[in-house]
């Protein structure tokens, strides 16, 4: 339920604000104390209203440029977080059908894309607070339970996080939302892989194609979210203009939202929302339970969890000074996968491995900033090769530059950063923890 109220100026606090609707609706919530909720973020709209009269009917069309801002611990307004533009139709007299049909032809001819959450809900998810889907309190799972209670409860939490993301990720204000969104359906993808043989096995295959066909969707968009931001501070680094190979980057990325966009809207996609949501539903997880009450958590954790760990310490253990770029990739790959495995079995082993999981998520993110510096030369020469450039060869040459040495200055950490991980990552204790 929402609630208005005029004011002359914005209040300096909720004691200030004037009598009226939502002042006597806060000081009810808190009991004659309204100071005592904390403002999480501000929401700033300039509204221009033009009055439209359109085949016989008197339509409010209405443009809203808003931004919101977020408002830290200290009360202080950080800088603007999110910036943008709506544009709003009102019926004020007349038939329906008119408010629909002017919808339709301005859709046409502008490059609008429907919104899918108010402005309220954006302030929330700019402070981290998404709302999820409620599911029914179950008791924690610990390492003796059958493995398919596991495979549940982290299947339902990864397609309610996917879905949490979905919106966000449409209206493409923030990249968070399709960062977030590719993370979940990658999780979501593990899973699968992790439990195929406690699952149907042609229902799993079927759900695992359809997921990575929307991680890979994300992923063009979200990659061109890291590179855009990137080469712009590889540029001022480097103090050079190339604003044609950035305007090729934006390009590209539009492109790239543009898939998304018919990803997300299609009858494939909706399909495949309500089969997983029917699967989560059905009475297999409780057969399930009954059938293979023998095959636990633990069982599966020591298959798993030591192997890949044994894995990741001796892939890494091979790099030197003389291995090639892509070895780091691969066993960043490998990295992801271990941490991804590690996250799974972590609410049967509450606290014990966590520490072996942020350490996992510490050396991943080093071997991605490494990966990113080799992307976005491979995007430099695509763009040499694909268009007739105009951008003086010196200035490209500085860019790449630029990119080199960061790429070289991350290589030489390796090493460095490899031991720490290895002094983290005790195959020994993770032993211990698997056999309590």
């Amino acid at each position: 339920h929402e609630l208005e109220q005029a004011v002359d100026s914005c209040p300096e606090s909720n004691a200030s604000l004037p009598s009226g609707a939502v002042a006597d609706r806060l000081d009810s919530l808190t009991h004659g104390s309204p100071d005592q909720l904390r403002e999480l973020f501000r929401i700033h709209t300039r509204r221009r209203v033009f009055q439209v009269v359109y085949q016989q009917s008197s339509i409010l069309l209405c443009v809203d440029d808003a931004s919101v801002r977020i408002v830290t611990d200290n009360d202080v307004i950080s800088s603007t977080v999110l910036r943008f533009s709506e544009l709003e139709l009102e019926l004020q007299e007349g038939d329906v059908r008119s408010l629909e049909m002017l919808a339709r032809e301005i859709a046409d001819q502008l490059p609008l894309l429907r919104a899918r959450q108010s402005k309220f809900e954006r302030g929330l998810k700019a402070v981290d607070l998404i709302p999820r889907a409620t599911r029914e309190a179950r008791r924690p799972i610990t390492p003796d339970d059958p493995v398919i209670l596991l495979a549940h409860k982290r299947l339902s939490e990864q397609f309610d996080a996917l879905l949490a993301e979905e919106n966000r990720a449409w209206e493409g204000l923030h990249s968070e939302g399709v960062h977030q969104m590719r993370v979940a359906s990658r999780r979501l993808r593990v899973a699968l892989r992790v439990f195929e043989l406690s699952l149907p096995a042609a229902r799993a295959n079927a759900f695992f194609t359809e997921v990575k066909w929307i991680t890979s969707s994300l992923g063009s968009v979200r990659d061109l979210d890291v590179y855009r931001s990137a080469i712009k501070d590889y540029a001022e680094a480097a103090q050079c203009d190339v604003d044609e190979f950035r305007n090729y980057l934006d390009a590209s990325w539009m492109e790239a939202r543009q898939r998304l966009i018919e990803v997300l809207s299609c009858e494939r996609y909706e399909t495949f929302k309500k089969d997983f949501r029917k699967f989560l539903k059905s009475s297999f997880w409780k057969k399930g339970a009954k059938e293979h009450g023998r095959h636990t958590v633990r069982r599966e954790a020591k298959k798993l969890l030591e192997p890949a760990l044994q894995r990741f310490l001796r892939e890494g253990g091979k790099i030197g000074r003389e291995s090639p770029d892509a070895s780091l990739h691969a066993l960043r790959i490998r990295g992801k996968r271990l941490r991804y495995l590690l996250e799974i079995f972590a609410p049967a082993y509450p606290g014990k491995l966590t520490k072996l999981i942020k350490a996992a998520k510490r050396i991943q993110d080093y071997l991605g900033d490494f990966q990113d510096t080799c992307v976005a030369l491979n995007w430099i020469e695509q763009f040499e090769r694909e268009t007739e450039m105009t951008i003086p060869r010196p200035r490209m040459r500085k860019l790449k530059k630029q990119i080199r040495q960061r790429r070289k200055s991350l290589r030489k950490r390796f090493s460095k950063r490899w031991k720490t991980f290895h002094s983290e990552a005790k195959l020994k204790r993770l032993r211990k923890t698997l056999r309590k």
